[in-house]
């Protein structure tokens, strides 16, 4: 297993475990992400966090000489009455 694919094991690991935690404690809370577009593999982790890729703003970020949309992605908060 090559060092990138254990720190990408980490973070998937790490929060998982915060965004179960957060979840649990504020049910109602909705947690937004900002990607890159090619941060694919956080793009998965989000996905298996139950978030959902709600918005892109165009030639938004300056980045290494270009411009890169940055994706908005939130997750799903619970109903509460």
């Amino acid at each position: 297993m090559t060092t990138e694919t254990q720190h990408h094991k980490q973070i998937h690991t790490l929060l998982t475990q915060k965004i179960s935690q957060l979840r649990q404690e504020l049910p109602a809370l909705k947690i937004y992400s900002y990607l890159l577009p090619h941060e694919d593999h956080l793009k998965s982790l989000l996905t298996d966090l139950a978030f959902q890729r709600e918005a892109v703003l165009d030639e938004h970020v300056f980045h290494h000489g270009s411009y890169y949309d940055l994706e908005i992605w939130g997750s799903q908060r619970k109903k509460v009455s």
